[in-house]
């Protein structure tokens, strides 16, 4: 019994390491994506017409067609930021950072490609649900990690790098781990040339702290305590990240009510006063909380 465990641990420890998107991950470091981004663009709008409102209104006068021009310009502006973010997250979705069993690191693109090297198209359309294309992307991120955990006994690397289909990644140097991002220098070899970049990646990666570890140069094989996995799944309900929470949407509604309305005066003071209101509420709660814990 005892040799068949240790057979297994290293039949497992042979096979690549695999670090995919992970929503669970992506939620535990607050990372944004499209759904908040689109509500931010939504929340911060109205705040656009309130400054331009409160300057006519204060300060001096502009022409109906300049004050239509920065409100174009400004919901411009704010759609191609959030567009630039939803880019960033959509790329770092659709690439995988895979050690293989002689510890080399590699960075590929997600594709039907790896499905059909592995004989695996049935994976993309697991329920016989029809060819609907954003069923087939969400599939092809979802079961990734499945696909490349052993292509190296399709084919091998070398092939994969110089068909463009594998980037290899070496001489790791100037590691910057953020609270959301992650960057660094490395020699990046794709096809025939190897060029020094810079890479970058939001830190939405499952078992993510595996990677930072290899890229530090410590063992990237740690199993998470498990009271620090669920003191992670837990963080949303605690009450600090509630009062966030309701404060930004609080915010964006009464954005929109003064903007639509320009009730200026009413709608702050009826902002203020709910939202001291639950501020109160919720700080009384943690009172109560820490006073039972002692």
């Amino acid at each position: 019994m005892a040799v068949n465990k240790k057979k297994k641990e290293i039949k497992q420890e042979k096979k690549n390491i695999v670090f995919s998107f992970s929503a669970l991950e992506q939620n535990n470091k607050s990372i944004k994506g499209p759904g908040t981004y689109l509500l931010e663009l939504v929340g911060l709008f109205p705040v656009l017409v309130l400054l331009l409102d409160l300057y006519v209104k204060y300060i001096g006068k502009i022409s109906p067609e300049i004050y239509r021009a920065i409100l174009f310009g400004g919901f411009i502006i704010l759609f191609m930021i959030m567009m630039l973010h939803i880019c960033i997250w959509i790329d770092n979705v659709f690439h995988v950072f895979m050690i293989d069993e002689n510890g080399q690191l590699y960075k590929l693109k997600v594709s039907a490609f790896w499905y059909k090297l592995r004989d695996k198209m049935y994976l993309l359309n697991p329920a016989g649900m029809g060819q609907k294309k954003i069923a087939t992307l969400i599939y092809m991120v979802a079961n990734m990690k499945h696909v490349v955990d052993s292509i190296s006994e399709t084919t091998t690397m070398e092939e994969l790098i110089a068909m463009g289909k594998l980037e290899k990644i070496e001489s790791i140097s100037e590691l910057k781990i953020g609270a959301k991002k992650v960057s660094f220098y490395a020699e990046v070899t794709e096809k025939s040339e190897t060029k020094k970049k810079k890479i970058s990646y939001l830190r939405i990666y499952e078992d993510g702290y595996n990677l930072e570890n290899y890229l530090k140069g410590e063992d990237y094989r740690k199993q998470r305590a498990k009271d620090e996995i669920v003191r992670e799944i837990m963080r949303e309900n605690t009450p600090q990240y509630k009062m966030i929470r309701f404060t930004k949407k609080w915010s964006g509604i009464m954005a929109w009510i003064a903007a639509i309305t320009k009730l200026y005066h009413r709608a702050f003071i009826l902002y203020i006063g709910v939202l001291m209101v639950y501020l109160a509420s919720r700080t009384a709660d943690l009172i109560i909380e820490k006073r039972k814990k002692e």
